[in-house]
């Protein structure tokens, strides 16, 4: 709770590892299938940049995001058809940009999470010693009464933090991360379907 920013950089760094996987996942696959040029120009071409960015921060030059820029307007063009070379460069950057910007932050709910049952925690641990807070030192109705409060509060927060991070953290998973590779198909899941080994033919009587 004193430091949120370091938890805050530690969930985005997660996220970017996170991200990364999945990436590195649907390249596998397109690549797989013989997509070489989209895996390589369109895909890894923002994980360029985002390097590029860092190498800015720490030695001041622009070559490693010039690099990744270069990437995915060849990609466009090589990729796109007709008009759709110029269009598909200006769509990707904006969907690229706000898409991975959006995507980063999307983890910064981790942070939320820690920091909000961290918050819940010291507010009950409060609440508990009131009691026991006049400056008399500890009382036996006061640590009676910080017991209970103590063991259902911090019960209600570890459950409600149980609950949070199951659904957040799905999310994630399955938006973010399936996102950047996962492919539908298979059979449908009917497990009431009725699948009965003979069938009845009726013919219908034309009138």
């Amino acid at each position: 709770g004193n430091n949120p920013l370091y938890v805050l950089i530690i969930a985005i760094m997660l996220g970017a590892i996170h991200l990364l996987l999945g990436t590195i996942i649907g390249c596998y696959l397109k690549i797989k299938d013989g997509q070489v040029a989209d895996a390589i120009l369109n895909d890894l071409c923002w994980w360029v940049m985002i390097f590029g960015l860092i190498v800015y921060f720490l030695k001041g030059t622009w070559i490693v995001v010039f690099i990744g820029l270069g990437m995915m307007v060849l990609g466009s063009l090589i990729t796109g058809k007709g008009f759709g070379k110029i269009t598909g460069i200006v769509s990707a950057i904006y969907n690229g940009a706000t898409g991975y910007l959006g995507d980063f932050l999307s983890y910064s709910r981790l942070m939320a999470l820690m920091l909000a049952g961290s918050v819940i925690a010291s507010v009950f641990n409060q609440l508990g010693s009131l009691i026991n807070a006049n400056g008399n030192g500890p009382t036996i109705i006061g640590t009676i009464l910080f017991i209970i409060v103590f063991l259902i509060g911090h019960v209600l927060n570890f459950l409600l933090n149980v609950i949070g991070c199951f659904v957040h953290t799905l999310r994630l998973q399955f938006l973010e991360f399936f996102g950047k590779w996962y492919r539908d198909g298979g059979k449908a899941f009917r497990p009431l379907a009725i699948n009965t080994k003979y069938f009845d033919i009726s013919k219908e009587e034309k009138k």
